[in-house]
C-alpha cells in the first residue's frame, strides 16, 4: 500500500523534477514505490539487473552493460570517466519488471510482459515488440512470454560479433546489415546482404570441387561403389583359377598328341626319369 502522506506525495514531484519524466513515466514511479514497499528493490550501489527496481524513489535502474546495473538518478548513454578506464562505457537502458505500452516505444521483448493489465506484448519484427490490446495488421503478432534482456542492447554495427559461441548479446544488426558467419555456431557477424552472399557461393563452389575431387580419386583406385564389392573380387579369382586350369589341361593334350605324331619329339613325351636313362646310354655308346 503506498503512503499518501503530504511527504510522500512531495516526494513523488521532487522525483519527477529530477528525472524530467514525461507524464506517461510517471506510472514507473508508483511501480518503484510498491516493489519498494515488498521489499523486492536494490539498494544504491548494488546490482540492480536482476531485481530491476529501487529502493530509492527518486531513482531508476539503468544498465551498463549485460549483467550489470545500478540504481541512478539519471544516466547518459556513453563514457562515464569516474569509472574504471578499461569499463567506461554506459548502455543507461531504463530496467523496470514489464513494458509499458506503444506510447513509450518499449521493445516489450525485453522483459517479455506488459505493464498495463490487458495488454499482450506482440512482435512487430524480429527482435522489437509492443504492449498493444490487439495485434495490428502487418505484424509478425507472435505472443511473447518470456524475457530476452540481451535485446536492451543496440543492434550491432559492420563487423561486430552478433552471435556464436558464448554470445549473449543482441543479436541483430543495423539496418543494411545481417548476421552471417562461416561456421555459426563458433561465431558470427554482421555483414552486409552482398558479403552473405558471396561467401555463400564461394562455400558452395568448395564443397562442388571437393565431391567432385572426392569421386575421381575413388575412380582412380577402383574403388567399388555398391556393397557386393568382395563378391564381385571372389568372382574375378574363381575365373581366374579356372582359366589357368582349362589352358594347362589344353596345352597337356596339345603336347601328347605332337608326340604320338612326331618321333623325334617322343623324348618330349616320356617322364623325366626315362629321359635321363636315355641320355646315359646315349653317353655311353658314345
Amino acid at each position: 500500500v503506498l503512503n499518501t502522506s503530504a511527504n510522500s506525495k512531495c516526494v513523488c514531484v521532487c522525483a519527477h523534477a529530477d528525472l524530467k519524466m514525461s507524464l506517461f513515466l510517471k506510472p514507473l514511479t508508483l511501480a518503484a514505490f510498491a516493489a519498494t514497499a515488498s521489499g523486492q528493490c536494490s539498494p544504491v550501489g548494488q546490482n540492480c539487473w536482476e531485481t530491476q527496481c529501487c529502493k530509492n524513489p527518486k531513482m531508476l535502474c539503468h544498465a551498463k552493460k549485460e549483467g550489470w546495473a545500478m540504481c541512478m538518478s539519471n544516466c547518459t548513454k556513453g563514457i562515464h570517466k569516474t569509472d574504471p578506464k578499461k569499463d567506461q562505457y554506459w548502455e543507461c537502458n531504463v530496467l523496470a519488471k514489464c513494458a509499458w505500452g506503444a506510447a513509450s516505444g518499449e521493445n516489450c521483448m525485453i522483459k517479455g510482459c506488459c505493464q498495463e493489465p490487458g495488454k499482450t506484448c506482440f512482435a512487430k519484427v524480429e527482435g522489437y515488440g509492443q504492449c498493444r490490446m490487439k495485434c495490428p495488421k502487418g505484424w509478425d503478432c507472435t505472443k511473447v512470454t518470456k524475457p530476452h534482456p540481451q535485446l536492451a542492447f543496440p543492434c550491432n554495427k559492420k563487423y561486430e560479433q552478433c552471435g556464436g559461441d558464448g554470445f549473449r548479446r543482441n543479436p541483430c544488426c543495423q539496418e543494411g546489415l545481417v548476421c552471417h558467419g562461416k561456421q555459426p555456431a563458433y561465431y558470427m557477424q554482421c555483414v552486409s546482404k552482398d558479403e552473405a552472399n558471396n561467401t555463400n557461393k564461394k562455400a558452395a563452389d568448395d564443397d562442388d570441387d571437393e565431391v567432385a575431387n572426392v569421386d575421381f580419386s575413388a575412380q582412380i583406385k577402383g574403388l567399388p561403389e555398391d556393397k557386393n564389392a568382395h563378391a564381385q573380387y571372389l568372382g574375378f579369382y574363381a575365373f581366374g583359377a579356372a582359366f589357368m586350369i582349362v589352358a594347362s589341361a589344353a596345352f597337356f593334350i596339345a603336347r601328347q598328341q605332337m608326340c604320338q605324331r612326331r618321333s623325334s619329339h617322343k623324348a618330349l613325351c616320356t617322364d623325366d626319369d626315362f629321359q635321363e636313362e636315355t641320355f646315359e646310354r646315349v653317353s655311353l655308346e658314345g
